[in-house]
């Protein structure tokens, strides 16, 4: 059985909200006040992902810069799930696969929303419908953005300590360490991921 030790909202009406204080970076231990940027510098979990709204004020210059390389391929990993549910990173929806491509998938909502495909051969080879219902299917392999697993894991790690209350980060020393050093996993064997959906 697992016990949940914190949990933030990401709701846009809530507003900008801050977590964490300016006295110390809870990732490198660095207590320069100088060391920190703005207050909307670091944000809890990236801003591709959605988040306008969470913020991390205990996140030096330095380690959101070192971060931001784990934050890439992580949302390069998700990328289509971001693409097709329109989720509106800092400029706008990310597009999957490249414009010059065999294949993408692209966003628009300029008219609505919009969900523009590309695909190289047939049309009945990419779209189709399920017999005796009004689904429609999308059969079109897109070729994704190349991410690097460990770095999209340490970002979901990165996020998680993110949220820690202060007195539970000594439990995660090992996580903390391997945040630093890009080549180093956060544990050892297979590190797995799940990952959860819901909606209103």
């Amino acid at each position: 059985m697992y016990e949940i030790i914190a949990q933030e909202s990401n709701e846009s009406k809530t507003g900008k909200r801050f977590l964490g204080t300016r006295s110390c970076c809870r990732f490198c231990g660095n207590d320069d006040q100088s060391a920190f940027g703005g207050q909307t510098n670091a944000h809890t979990f990236p801003e591709a992902l959605g988040n306008k709204v969470l913020f991390s004020l205990d996140e030096c210059k330095s380690c959101n810069n070192k971060f931001s390389v784990y934050e890439d391929s992580l949302c390069k990993a998700v990328g289509p799930f971001l693409t097709l549910g329109g989720v509106k990173g800092k400029k706008r929806v990310r597009q999957t696969g490249r414009s010059n491509g065999d294949s993408f998938i692209r966003h628009s909502d300029q008219d609505g929303r919009d969900i523009q495909v590309k695909s190289t051969g047939p049309t009945d080879n990419i779209f189709g419908s399920v017999p005796g219902t009004n689904i429609i299917q999308l059969r079109m392999p897109v070729e994704g953005d190349k991410f690097i697993p460990l770095y999209a894991y340490k970002a979901l790690a990165k996020i998680a300590i993110s949220l820690l209350p202060v007195g539970e980060l000594h439990r995660f020393k090992g996580v903390l360490n391997s945040l630093q050093r890009e080549a180093i996993a956060p544990v050892r064997g297979i590190l797995r991921v799940g990952f959860s959906c819901a909606g209103p």
